[in-house]
């Protein structure tokens, strides 16, 4: 059995893959690995024998993939929120992931640690795989000391940030429903616009400062689809589409709800339907440059991408795969439908030219040295070079005829495969030296070291963000699971709120995080042999 694993290593990766699933989905409390089950199958099954190490080739290949396409899917979030009030939150925790590299630093110099090690202990602490793949590229081929790094110190991290997660909502008696919004769910309501002065229906949210989207009118008694140039009078109804807290604002400025005049503004003329992204000459538009209320009488209320609803305002950008739900008479909705593609085949297909310059590229940036004062050069490696053009290209979404941005769908299936082909390589390296590793006392150091640095580093993140600088506790957990890049924690945070703020905190620091992690990775790497 084992020499025919020697010899079909595809084969010994597709059994690494299954055993690590079934690893993964193994609970205790509210701590599973997740796709780190892959890794750790790896490691057990290399233990056994160490001629089971899959190629290099493997888990580079993985890692290229994840991290490109979550450079895709966080490019338009990570450039828009740095340009807002995330700008705060980012910069609070780029601060404590620094003083983790500086904690690391000082620890590692003061146990004599080894170069490998020590770095992979770092990845470990942070739960950051792609920094872990930096690193591995920037040692000889075939180290395995930042694997066992990673591996030694990878538990401690996650089980130490669910309790502290825990054990501080407990000690400050932090209610489950605390957050700055309760529900983001879209819904509709009727508002009768009572202001002496006409307004335009693009006007409504801006003057409201409410991100709300106007799907039908009644003027003078005629009904009909609420088009952006269209102007709202005193006593006109309007169908207001958002959130609660923006359809409040919504209404406070333009008037007054009136719940039993919906039927007034309901007509079989009119319905909607959901319709899918697939003509990709239309992928990157905003809204306002698709123009469907001019060309086909019909307007977008919402587009849904993934599993999250958002309002359709003028400046928002459609990727391959979103929904975008249309109001209208049926014959226009028809005619839109077929405008926009509405085909699940071609929406679920990606341009592969596109994808393969895309991560082309990122491998080039990723070779260019920068020359550093003390002689030594420094460079991204394959992992930061490529997600730093993942997310310019994800944040351009097109250029020209050159569609950057893939299904949404299918950028979750590439992303998952490729994590998990990235685990199980870089696991089934490290299995003979781990076991190695275990016999020497450095070992148990390594751990001492992944608990107390994660006590520390998270524990000052909840206790600073929360008590000095009054973040909501909700989003607080999503941002240290973030910091961590963990998305057991953020599992954990979600399940501890009940609302969706923990997923907001994750998705505003989430890039940067890891940016920062992959970049001071290698500085941590120059230090540590100097």
């Amino acid at each position: 059995m084992t020499e025919t694993l020697i010899n079909n290593p595809l084969l010994t990766l597709f059994i690494i893959v299954a055993a690590g699933y079934v690893l993964g989905r193994v609970k205790i409390g509210n701590f599973s690995l997740g796709v780190a089950g892959a890794l750790f199958a790896g490691i057990a099954l290399s233990a056994w024998d160490d001629r089971l190490a899959l190629p290099s080739l493997v888990h580079t290949l993985g890692l290229l993939l994840f991290v490109y396409t979550t450079g895709l899917a966080l490019g338009p979030t990570f450039f828009s929120v740095m340009k807002k009030s995330g700008m705060r939150d980012n910069m609070f925790t780029l601060g404590i992931i620094v003083a983790g590299v500086i904690a690391a630093f000082f620890a590692a110099k003061y146990f004599a640690m080894e170069t490998g090690l020590a770095a992979g202990m770092y990845t470990g602490i942070f739960t950051v795989t792609p920094a872990l793949a930096g690193v591995l590229e920037s040692l000889p081929e075939g180290s395995a000391e930042p694997i066992i790094g990673y591996s030694l110190a990878y538990p401690f991290s996650v089980v130490v940030s669910l309790l502290l997660l825990g054990a501080f909502r407990k000690i400050w008696k932090i209610d489950q429903t605390e957050a700055l919004e309760t529900g983001d769910a879209l819904d509709q309501h009727v508002v009768r616009y009572t202001r002496e002065e006409p307004c335009a229906v693009r006007d409504v949210a801006l003057f409201a400062e409410a991100k709300i989207a106007i799907s039908r009118l009644s003027k003078r008694g005629k009904l009909r689809v609420a088009k952006s140039t269209d102007v709202i009078e005193k006593g006109s109804f309007v169908t207001v589409v958002g959130t609660s807290m923006e359809t409040k604002k919504a209404v406070e400025w333009m008037g007054e709800e009136v719940p039993d005049a919906k039927a007034e503004l309901e007509n079989v003329q009119f319905g909607y339907r959901r319709v899918f992204i697939s003509n990709n000459a239309l992928a990157g538009l905003t809204i306002r440059e698709l123009n469907l209320d001019g060309k086909y009488d019909v307007t977008v209320t919402r587009v849904r991408r993934g599993d999250v609803d958002m309002i359709a305002n003028d400046d928002l950008a459609v990727e391959p795969g979103d929904r975008l739900r249309i109001v209208g008479r049926q014959e226009d909705v028809q005619r839109a439908s077929k405008f926009l593609g509405d085909s699940y085949k071609h929406a679920s297909e990606m341009n592969i030219f596109t994808f393969a310059i895309g991560m082309a590229l990122g491998m080039l940036v990723g070779m260019i040295a920068i020359p550093l004062p003390s002689g030594a050069a420094f460079s991204l490696g394959a992992a930061g070079g490529t997600i730093v053009v993942a997310l310019v290209l994800g944040a351009l979404r097109r250029t020209g005829r050159f569609v950057w941005q893939i299904p949404y769908s299918t950028n979750l299936s590439i992303r998952q495969f490729g994590l998990v082909i990235f685990l199980a390589g870089v696991g089934s390296q490290a299995g003979g030296s781990l076991m190695e590793a275990l016999a020497d006392p450095m070992s148990y150091i390594v751990m001492a070291l992944a608990v107390v640095l994660s006590l520390l580093i998270t524990g000052a993140m909840i206790v600073i963000g929360y008590k000095f600088m009054k973040i909501p506790y909700s989003k607080l957990s999503g941002m240290v699971a973030a910091m961590n890049t963990q998305p057991a924690t953020l599992a954990f945070a979600n399940d501890q709120t009940k609302t969706d703020q923990a997923n907001i905190g994750y998705a505003t620091v989430y890039p940067l995080s890891l940016i920062s992690k992959i970049i001071l990775a290698q500085i941590l790497l120059i230090l540590l042999a100097l």
